[in-house]
């Protein structure tokens, strides 16, 4: 779910062949759920492309998406999909904490779970800005967005005490 290939064992997903591009992660699990309850489901996970949604829709899989980081940069998301834009940024395939010349220290498994959350922060951060200031900047590095994060954790761990 984070991106971090590896990580953990993978079970093979029962969805057609356009969920392969890293949506709908959670399709299999809420047909399953359908079974057993009788309330609307919202499905997350992936979800960038209008046509995956709706086809998760329309075969019963979904009630509602939920969209989580594209919502974290494009606010208006809904919106542009309703007025026909098909398909949202996919902006985590364009982030990485390290930079190419260090990428190789991606094939390390911690180091590669902690640039997975550090991209995760990413996202944070940029929800922080909305709130802040009403603005995103993506322009912001991953590193950066890391520091700001993790500084406002330990602010508030402090503020805690």
């Amino acid at each position: 779910m984070l991106g971090i290939a590896g990580a953990e064992a993978e079970e093979d997903q029962h969805v057609a062949q356009s969920t392969l591009m890293r949506e709908a992660y959670f399709v299999d699990f809420a047909v399953a759920m359908q079974e057993k309850v009788n309330i609307p489901l919202m499905v997350i996970g992936g979800f960038r492309r209008r046509d995956v949604m709706e086809q998760a829709i329309n075969s019963g899989g979904a009630d509602l998406i939920g969209l989580g980081r594209p919502m974290c940069v494009v606010t208006d998301a809904p919106a542009q999909l309703l007025a026909g834009l098909d398909e949202l940024p996919r902006f985590e395939n364009q982030l990485s904490l390290f930079p190419t010349w260090l990428a190789f220290l991606g094939r390390v498994q911690a180091l590669r779970g902690a640039a997975a959350f550090a991209v995760q922060f990413w996202f944070y951060a940029q929800l922080d800005n909305l709130g802040r200031d009403g603005h995103i900047n993506k322009n912001l590095s991953v590193l950066a967005a890391t520091r700001q994060v993790m500084l406002q954790q330990k602010n508030w761990l402090a503020a805690r005490r």
